[in-house]
């Protein structure tokens, strides 16, 4: 969860029957009209357990959880836009335990 503007922003998630989200949901604060969820124009991995920032308009959000075998990486999402580019994370980052 972050907030930008008078915005406060959730990114993906995991459903009560575990289907990870990759949906962006905003809450106008300033209005309080209710959630507002709107969807990525963009192909962005879904993700949960992840962290998300919000620099000036672009949410990033870094690595996370979801069922395949490489971790999602780093996406960057602007706000005004939705517009979203992602990448990869380099595998010899990850750590083998």
């Amino acid at each position: 969860m972050s907030s930008w503007k008078s915005y406060v922003i959730i990114s993906g998630g995991l459903t009560f029957d575990e289907q990870i989200l990759d949906d962006i949901i905003q809450n106008d604060t300033a209005s309080n009209s209710g959630f507002e969820m709107r969807k990525i124009r963009s192909n962005v991995r879904p993700r949960y357990a992840h962290t998300c920032h919000v620099i000036e308009d672009t949410l990033i959000l870094i690595g996370g959880v979801d069922y395949s075998d490489s971790p999602p990486g780093i996406c960057f999402i602007n706000l005004n836009t939705f517009e979203a580019t992602e990448f990869e994370m380099p595998v010899s980052f990850l750590i083998e335990f």
